[in-house]
C-alpha cells in the first residue's frame, strides 16, 4: 500500500498538477473540485475497473469448456467429455495465466488482492466522508469490513497523511471517519 500510496503522490501526482496546469485556465479550481470526493472515486474506479476485469478474467474457463464441447467437431472426439475438457482448460488456462501475467505486470496487479486492498484503503483514507460517499461503502468499507481496522493503524494514517497532504486543498490530513 504504501508503494502505491507513494507513487500517485509522488510520480502520479506530479505529473497530474503539471498537465493541469497546461490543461485548464483554472487548475486551483479543479483541484479544489478534486478534493470533493474526486480522489476516493478515482480510486474506487480502479477497484470496480478491476471487479469488473476480474469477473471476465473468471469467466473465461467457462466459456472454452462450453466452446469445445459445443463444437461441431465435437461428435468426432467420443473420449474428450465432460470432465477432460474441465481438466484441460483448467491446466492450460493456468499455464496462460502463469505465463501473461509474468509478462505483464499491470495483468499480474489486477490478478493480486493486495493491490484491489491498497486502492479500497486510499479511497478511504482520501474520502473527506466515507459514511456519506456510497461508492466508498460499497467498494472500499464493506469489502474491507473487520480489516480497515486492522490495518488503518495510527503509523498507517500517519504516514499516509504525509504522502497525501498535497491532494488537500486545505493542506490538512483527510479525516479519519
Amino acid at each position: 500500500m504504501t508503494a502505491l500510496a507513494e507513487e500517485m503522490t509522488r510520480g502520479a501526482w506530479r505529473e497530474i498538477t503539471t498537465e493541469l496546469d497546461r490543461a485548464t485556465p483554472d487548475a486551483t479550481s479543479v483541484k479544489r473540485d478534486l478534493t470533493n470526493h474526486g480522489w476516493c472515486d478515482l480510486f474506487i474506479g480502479l477497484v470496480h475497473a478491476i471487479e469488473m476485469t476480474r469477473r471476465g478474467f473468471d469467466s473465461i474457463p467457462n466459456k472454452a469448456k462450453a466452446l469445445i464441447l459445443g463444437s461441431a467437431l465435437q461428435g468426432n472426439r467420443p473420449h474428450v467429455t465432460e470432465a477432460v475438457a474441465s481438466l484441460i482448460v483448467d491446466k492450460a488456462w493456468h499455464g496462460f495465466q502463469a505465463a501473461a501475467f509474468a509478462g505483464a505486470p499491470l495483468l499480474d496487479l489486477i490478478s493480486q488482492d493486495e493491490a484491489l486492498r491498497a486502492l479500497r484503503i486510499l479511497a478511504v483514507f482520501i474520502c473527506p466522508a466515507p459514511a456519506q460517499h456510497p461508492a466508498v461503502r460499497q467498494h472500499a468499507l464493506n469489502p474491507l469490513g473487520e480489516d480497515a481496522t486492522k490495518i488503518l493503524t495510527d503509523q498507517t494514517k500517519t504516514r499516509l497523511a504525509e504522502l497525501f497532504t498535497d491532494w488537500r486543498h486545505d493542506g490538512l490530513a483527510p479525516p479519519t471517519g
